[in-house]
């Protein structure tokens, strides 16, 4: 045997004990080396080693170029010795060992192992290199308790073992195959949050996707899957109870069998018919869409049972796949009556109000409600899609010397819907406004969604307004918060803003005499200051990946002409960059002020997907640098634009990314490098908007009489001249929370929280007045105070109720977000399905082991190139995100340019696969 040297025996030795290990999961070697700690300077000699290992057969490639073990005989039920026969140990190339064969009752069990691996690698030299590297990988010594312990748990192996807590309540998620994954609703901390819990078939029970189950947990085992490799899934589960339905309107096809009734229904949740009996009763036809309320819902052993609600037509007919979505999904086609006739008594209220007002002048005409501040003399615009029909936001911008004021003006909505209402009922149970291809359900009754909140030209709206103070760097200086009334000078589209500001050769004269002197300098000052504001966005680590929205067209009858991209332009750009500013601006004066409200927080990504982030880059070329915080992802951004691999790069950091969601928790935004961010500035369509437009009126009317009070005619600190509009005063709130404790986590009566908060502000607002040791401010103790107000409010009870309404305006954004791109893809899948053939231009948005996923770049649906369609055998490399072929070296990855072909349209799975036509794949090394 040829000689080795000490540091090739305690490598490869190493690699043996990893292999042998009986936890050891088959990677491939690239992770394996990761694992072992291998060195950079090591690798050339690992990968020696690793091909030396499977051509002596002590080691073999599995699927996918896996590293795994010889096959190793069934591990006994009794301790037996290292070796299992002299013919193993004669024919080394075929031997392999686990740790488990050892006899652990033995003398001196180390010299069983070295024997173990003397008969492994063959050479008794590699004894005294292994000695160490056993030692610390071997399993620790097991008593005799610990084995009884263990016995008894393998007898008890088909028992499920509870958490320490007892049951989890999450949401269950099924897959078509049966089994499924249970996401626990857990309170707090995101770090607090565990894992996703695999159910089994088996014990699955009858739970469909959306329904609120508790779960108890079970021993981990694997999950064997054909095609697939073994892989640990995680915690595993079993269902005890299920709680609440998510679900129980299904929409499907009808056909008949034997004189009984069945429907298909859609998608692939459960892929078996269900059963409905006679429905003479009802007038369907074989391949009518109907609507069925499952009665006995499906289990793997036993079918299901259901009856028919509704009957919708056939699929073709016009608007039916609306319909259907909007039954699936149970969204509202409709407004209660009591809910129009308070929107109606809100209107008339509004328009009395109005009436008895002073007409002898404008202003005084205007401000018929006491305590708004009359801006309709302000230049105040809207921009706005070019189809909207309800405008709930506004601009105006004044330069104040150097500086700028930017005033933000969003549609008062908590005006007209009051708390505890049946109108505040309904938008509560709504959550959001759902914009469907070829409608939009509204979160609000028109009645105050498109006449009395919508900023329409000409028309004084009431508002609530918040005016930001900016340097000419762009610094923000002060906030203040004010209930208004403001008249819309102008309203634009995008398309108007970006054919004005292209427009530079245009004579000045002619441009200004067509809008206005006033609305055009307004212009042009927005356009100057979003810029600034932008460039410091990013400059503190703002992630912004630039994808073009992708729009459907439509013709009368709601089918489908085609599709087109909506690009980012400047105009959007700018009233986006308005949009962040004053939600983030509320959000920290609220923050500031000590209220618990309704946050969007973006938690940072997870460390295992920020490693594949890094795994795929290096698969690009791209190596080096540390991708744990949004500097080194924003680099990674720019370095990338306008290469081949930039789309392929930012749909990698998109899949790295976490979802935003609604919740009280104070966490920062990740994308937006935001500590305190909130919507505030679309409450006609999103119910977390409208709480905080009360929790905002709270705060204003409560600091603008503490104000009033203070400085004796209510001027004091505002930016206008009420009492009303205030700018942030910490002070003011302390004092005012007795009042507030319905928003503030103190009580209604004097705590010491309050004197906290109240020492802290007047430290805040007059630092001389309150010294700490040495002269300085008592860092430490403020710190401290307001670390301990942070854990009373976590632990009040209002802090859950928030808790409670932030997972309930997340999981109804989701569920609208589904809900369009659902009807989208059905109506894009209809439109297809006569196209059989027609080639298009996408890119390639995701990789898995059976094919490649395809977005056209005309329309937006994804399709999947099934690999059985390539040409030969492929390996996907799940840490690179790639699919490559053996013999013709194509590798495919997200990012990729291709054209495909529609080869196959299924409208009841819902399920398009592409042909692949062309792939331009980049093989020259990249910088």
């Amino acid at each position: 045997m040829q000689s080795r040297t000490p540091e090739e025996l305690a490598l490869e030795t190493k690699i043996l004990a990893r292999l042998a290990d009986p936890d050891y999961r088959p990677v491939k070697p690239r992770t394996l080396a990761k694992k072992l700690l291998v060195t950079p300077e090591q690798m050339k000699l690992f990968r020696r080693l690793v091909k030396r290992l499977v051509i002596d057969g002590r080691a073999t490639w599995g699927d996918q170029h896996y590293l795994q073990p010889t096959a190793l005989p069934a591990v006994p039920s009794e301790p037996v010795g290292n070796i299992s026969s002299e013919t193993d140990v004669a024919n080394p190339k075929r031997q392999s060992f686990s740790w488990k064969e050892l006899d652990w009752e033995a003398d001196d069990p180390n010299a069983l192992a070295f024997e173990a691996i003397e008969a492994v690698i063959g050479d008794e030299a590699a004894i005294p290199f292994c000695k160490a590297e056993l030692r610390r990988s071997r399993p620790k010594r097991e008593t005799s308790e610990t084995l009884w312990k263990h016995e008894s748990a393998r007898k008890r192996a088909n028992d499920p073992i509870e958490s320490e807590e007892g049951p989890i309540t999450g949401i269950f998620q099924r897959h078509e195959a049966g089994f499924g994954f249970v996401r626990p609703m857990c309170m707090g901390d995101s770090s607090e949050r565990v894992e996703d819990i695999h159910v089994p078939a088996k014990y699955a029970m009858d739970a469909a996707t959306g329904d609120r189950v508790q779960v108890r947990l079970r021993k981990s085992h694997k999950i064997h899957r054909r095609g697939f490799r073994d892989r640990d899934r995680g915690p595993t589960g079993e269902i005890v109870e299920i709680l609440e339905r998510g679900q129980q309107n299904f929409v499907g096809t009808f056909f008949s069998r034997e004189g009984n009734g069945w429907v298909q229904l859609d998608g692939t949740a459960f892929p078996n018919p269900i059963f409905i009996g006679d429905c003479s009763n009802h007038a369907v036809q074989p391949h009518d869409k109907v609507v069925v309320e499952i009665v006995r819902y499906p289990t793997r052993n036993n079918a299901g049972e259901a009856t028919i609600t509704e009957v919708l037509g056939s699929a073709r007919d016009a608007g039916v796949d609306t319909q259907m979505v909007m039954r699936e999904f149970n969204l509202p086609d409709h407004f209660d009556d009591i809910v129009l006739a308070e929107a109606r008594m809100e209107a008339r209220e509004f328009e009395a109000e109005s009436s008895e007002a002073p007409t002898t002048g404008r202003s005084e005409r205007l401000s018929f409600e006491a305590g708004r501040r009359d801006l309709t003399a302000e230049t105040v615009i809207t921009i706005d899609p070019v189809d909207a029909r309800d405008f709930d936001d506004a601009i105006s911008l004044q330069r104040l010397g150097c500086g700028w004021r930017l005033g933000v003006h969003i549609a008062d909505v908590s005006r007209f819907v009051r708390a505890g209402t049946a109108l505040d009922r309904e938008a509560y149970q709504r959550g959001t406004s759902v914009y469907l291809p070829d409608r939009v359900i509204p979160m609000l009754p028109e009645i105050i969604s498109n006449g009395l909140a919508s900023l329409q030209p000409g028309k004084p709206r009431y508002t609530k307004s918040v005016f930001i103070d900016f340097s000419p760097e762009g610094t923000r200086l002060n906030v203040a918060l004010a209930n208004t009334i403001i008249c819309n000078k102008h309203r634009f589209s995008y398309e108007e803003v970006d054919e004005f500001l292209e427009q530079e050769t245009e004579p000045t004269v002619t441009r200004r005499s067509a809008l206005g002197a006033d609305v055009y300098h307004l212009l042009l000052r927005m356009r100057e200051l979003s810029r600034i504001l932008r460039e410091r966005r990013q400059q503190r680590g703002a992630i912004e990946l630039d994808f073009s929205d992708v729009r459907v067209d439509l013709d009368r009858d709601g089918r489908v002409t085609g599709g087109h991209t909506i690009p980012r332009t400047e105009s959007r750009r700018m009233v986006e960059d308005f949009m962040l500013a004053a939600n983030e601006a509320v959000a920290e004066t609220l923050s500031e002020a000590g209220l618990a409200f309704l946050r969007r927080i973006h938690p940072a990504p997870s460390t295992h997907k920020t490693e594949q982030l890094g795994e795929f880059l290096i698969g690009l070329g791209y190596q080096g640098e540390s991708l744990e915080n949004r500097w080194s992802l924003q680099r990674l951004l720019d370095h990338s634009r306008g290469k081949p691999e930039e789309s392929a790069i930012q749909y990698a950091v998109l899949r790295s990314l976490q979802k935003a969601v609604y919740s009280p928790k104070e966490e920062a935004h990740f994308a937006l490098a935001a500590k305190h961010y909130t919507h505030f500035t679309s409450p006609i369509r999103r119910y977390p908007d409208l709480t905080i437009h009360r929790i905002v009126d709270e705060y204003i009317r409560s600091t603008g009489d503490m104000e009033a009070k203070a400085a004796g005619n209510g001027t004091a600190g505002t930016v206008g001249n009420t009492a009303s509009e205030t700018a942030v005063s910490p002070m003011a709130i302390a004092d005012s929370s007795m009042t507030m404790g319905r928003w503030t986590n103190v009580p209604d009566e004097r705590s010491d929280t309050d004197e906290t908060v109240y020492t802290a502000a007047r430290e805040k607002s007059h630092p001389r007045e309150k010294l700490g040791k040495h002269g300085k401010q008592g860092k430490k103790s403020k710190e401290s105070a307001k670390k301990q107000q942070r854990s009373n409010l976590k632990e009040s009870k209002q802090f859950r109720n928030l808790w409670l309404l932030g997972e309930h305006c997340t999981q109804r954004e989701q569920l609208a977000e589904e809900a369009e791109r659902t009807l989208v893809k059905l109506k894009l899948l209809g439109w297809l399905r006569d196209r059989v053939g027609s080639i298009f231009e996408g890119v390639i948005t995701g990789t898995a082991r059976y094919g490649f996923f395809v977005q056209p770049l005309e329309i937006p649906i994804e399709g999947l190139v099934p690999v059985e369609s390539l040409p030969g055998p492929h390996d996907y490399d799940e840490s690179a995100h790639t699919l490559s072929s053996r013999r013709r070296h194509h590798v495919y990855r997200p990012g990729d340019p291709v054209h495909v072909a529609v080869k196959r349209v299924n409208l009841l799975k819902r399920q398009l696969d592409f042909e692949l036509v062309q792939h331009r794949s980049r093989t020259e090394k990249l910088e």
